[in-house]
């Protein structure tokens, strides 16, 4: 058990990394330097990634982007990319975005301690 906790968290930290290096590229648009209209486009193409793998490393980068609260539990492994998905779903939503940015920092200790199924309903609420 404690391997399998070890190499997730480990895990998470390498994808939170990933998913900086997508902020900083989206901020200083470096991208258009290869000639590459966006951050999903680039990242397609220099990973050799599916669209929708790309798309949902930007959504992902975005939403750390958005909540820093959320990101620093996710570099810290405490939260994965599964919960970082489902807070993207509804930070997206424009009735639901004020009041998650709000609630970043209580959300990134909720997150931490729920399943993502737990999560999910736990967000659904915000959206109301």
């Amino acid at each position: 058990n404690a391997l399998l906790r070890r190499i997730e968290q480990l895990h998470r930290s390498v994808e939170s990394t990933a998913a900086g290096v997508l902020v900083a590229a989206e901020a200083s648009a470096v991208f258009a330097g290869d000639g590459h209209r966006n951050a999903t486009t680039w990242t397609t193409r220099v990973n050799r990634l599916s669209r929708e793998e790309a798309r949902r490393r930007v959504r992902v980068a975005r939403t750390i982007r958005d909540l820093p609260a959320v990101r620093k539990a996710f570099e810290a492994g405490r939260i994965g990319t599964d919960q970082i998905e489902a807070i993207a779903k509804i930070l997206r939503n424009p009735r639901a975005r004020a009041q998650v940015i709000a609630f970043d920092e209580d959300l990134a200790v909720i997150a931490a301690g729920l399943t993502h199924d737990e999560l999910v309903v736990k967000l659904k609420q915000l959206e109301l």
